[in-house]
């Protein structure tokens, strides 16, 4: 199939889809309500990554999800995998992980997939919520709970006794909360004696809570644990993992907020001890690999959490995947053009746009983060409709109005070549008064 067929390809298939690409080409553009195509932009019928160009490598890493989560369902002799995603800034590490809970949920129906988008969305709760939000739709598939009325009930009433821990212990660490705003409006009593006694608490209270969120993670495991026993395993996704780190510090440091966490971080890294049948995602850029690479002797001695992630690292599947479209940079403008002609009224895109673009593309933008090749690409796309519509209707009417879009063409020819990096000089020709000039020649 060769660039137009392709073109033309994609334009029938989501030929009555324009609500939908209107938005994820605004999203590929970066000016869209959302940053990422998700499943509440797709139609219910589509997978996300028939919106998207794949590299060979997000299509490796695919597949590898795919066979270890397989393995660990399957085989009791392996219960846990890891796996780390490089890419560069701007490479759609975000989208790619949104790509594997999408791909997950539709082939692998008895997993539960945990997404922390970032440090601050690791937390108990956040957590209980995801799978507590999935748990009952994938108890409903699995023909193993099915066979019998029994099962059933006996499943239930036990996983509504893990629940209700959970449950209890969120609640006494709402009420905690509560406790400490009470505590701190007392704060303001002047009695030193009651003061030193309102202080005493309120140490007391915070070396509390410390201890509750840990207490509900380890409910949460314990959850997770009684999922697994009953044929449900689970995949762990880390966004943002560069943000662990300390960003302005040359050496392997992490940052104050991933040292805030520390204690969670260690029992969530723990969680394949527990008998927790679990596949586990870290997405962050070269630079982390970089230093987990040079500072591994840092590492094993700074800590725990850190000597753990150390030997997760060692012993993970890594993928390293470049963030550009690469030699794919023409998949890329065949099907950003196509959303571009479904959006802007059916655009005429010819041929010979495709073939005068795609040799600069392949010449200056294959090595472009993902999110700068999609902006250029949309902006030639732009250009083009620019130059092009003027173009037709002024050669359609030129008799009419030739001074009109003469001046049409001639203000916006210089600005498009230029960002082009084509260098356009006008220059003026003079035309002898006493030759006559057909409609096909064009002064300048």
């Amino acid at each position: 199939m060769n660039v137009f067929q392709k073109y033309k390809s994609i334009i029938t298939k989501f030929s009555y889809r324009e609500e939908n690409i209107k938005k994820i080409l605004r999203i590929f553009d970066g000016s869209g309500e959302s940053q990422i195509i998700t499943n509440e932009i797709i139609p219910s019928s589509f997978r996300i990554k028939e919106f998207l160009i794949l590299s060979n490598e997000m299509e490796r890493a695919l597949n590898i999800i795919h066979n270890k989560l397989r393995e660990i369902e399957e085989n009791n002799e392996i219960s846990s995998a890891n796996m780390f995603y490089f890419s560069q800034y701007g490479g759609s590490k975000t989208q790619f992980l949104n790509l594997i809970l999408n791909e997950v949920n539709n082939e692998i129906p008895n997993c539960i997939c945990v997404l922390f988008e970032d440090l601050s969305r690791i937390h108990p709760i956040i957590m209980f919520e995801k799978i507590f939000n999935q748990i009952f739709n994938i108890i409903t598939k699995n023909p193993k709970l099915m066979e019998s009325e029994k099962s059933i009930n006996e499943f239930s009433n036990n996983l509504r006794q893990y629940i209700g821990e959970v449950q209890v212990a969120i609640q006494q660490s709402s009420n905690l909360k509560k406790v400490e705003e009470i505590l701190n409006e007392l704060m303001k009593i002047r009695n030193p004696e009651m003061k030193r006694k309102i202080n005493e608490l309120d140490k007391l209270l915070h070396s509390t809570i410390l201890i509750d969120s840990v207490v509900i993670l380890n409910k949460i495991i314990q959850l997770m644990q009684f999922c697994t026993q009953n044929g449900i395993v689970f995949l762990l996704l880390f966004d943002e993992v560069d943000l662990w780190l300390d960003e302005q510090s040359e050496e392997l440091k992490f940052s104050d907020n991933f040292n805030r966490i520390s204690n969670l971080m260690k029992i969530l890294l723990e969680i394949p001890d527990n008998k927790v049948k679990i596949l586990t995602i870290f997405a962050c850029t070269e630079r982390v690999n970089r230093l987990f690479q040079t500072s591994q002797h840092i590492l094993e001695g700074r800590s725990t959490v850190t000597s753990r992630l150390n030997r997760i690292f060692n012993n993970a599947e890594k993928i390293l995947e470049s963030g550009s479209y690469g030699l794919k940079i023409e998949d890329a403008l065949i099907r950003l053009a196509a959303y571009y002609h479904l959006t802007n009224n059916r655009l005429k895109i010819e041929n010979k746009y495709f073939e005068n673009v795609i040799p600069v593309l392949e010449f200056k933008y294959k090595p472009y983060s993902r999110r700068m090749a999609n902006s250029k690409i949309i902006q030639l796309l732009n250009y083009y409709k620019v130059l092009s519509e003027p173009l037709e209707i002024g050669l359609k009417n030129w008799e009419k109005d030739t001074l009109r879009y003469g001046k049409l063409i001639e203000n916006n020819i210089s600005i498009i070549l230029k960002n082009l990096t084509i260098n356009f000089v006008r220059k003026d020709v003079p035309v002898d008064p006493t030759i006559e000039y057909s409609r096909d020649k064009i002064d300048g």
